[in-house]
């Protein structure tokens, strides 16, 4: 958590001063050769010329994302329930009922499930269960998908399935 994310530098110098409190602040914070200093010492200040209310807007906007991936979170966690069942390291998944689903929900169940999974080899993993072919064994990323009907079962070791 980072309570003052939406306070200005200002304003939060002013606080401290106001409460005769010291502060420490990073040198490296000044200088433009970093990219993230860059964007807040000259593009900022330019945006804000454009728009005085670009940073307000930018926090709202941010704020109301991160409610949103929250929720999406949550409802793909409701979800993976329904379609998988996880049992020492291996994963039985519905395709289905998995493909049921919006194709955004879809990529975020299979990322929940197989955390730490790089989004090229989510988009495979995706494609092997949503595959309609006669293959019965793929390797994706290390991890084996065994098709058995409408049912992919999932055999890894290398994510934290067990839960």
């Amino acid at each position: 958590m980072r309570p003052l994310l939406d306070m200005e530098h200002e304003r939060a110098v002013a606080h401290l001063l106001s409460r005769e409190l010291e502060w420490v602040e990073d040198e490296s914070n000044r200088d433009p050769s970093f990219r993230r200093n860059y964007v807040r010492l000259k593009v900022v200040p330019l945006l804000k010329e454009l728009n005085p209310g670009v940073v307000r807007n930018a926090r709202r906007a941010s704020r109301m994302l991160a409610a949103e991936e929250d929720e999406l979170d949550r409802v793909a966690a409701m979800a993976l329930d329904r379609v998988a069942v996880v049992k020492r390291g291996r994963v039985l998944i519905d395709t289905a009922a998995l493909q049921s689903y919006n194709p955004i929900l879809t990529s975020r169940m299979v990322r929940q499930l197989l955390s730490g999974l790089e989004e090229e080899a989510v988009m495979r993993v995706l494609d092997c269960l949503c595959a309609d072919d006669s293959r019965t064994d793929r390797f994706v990323d290390g991890i084996r998908l065994r098709r058995d009907g409408r049912f992919v079962e999932l055999d890894t070791t290398r994510n934290r399935l067990d839960g």
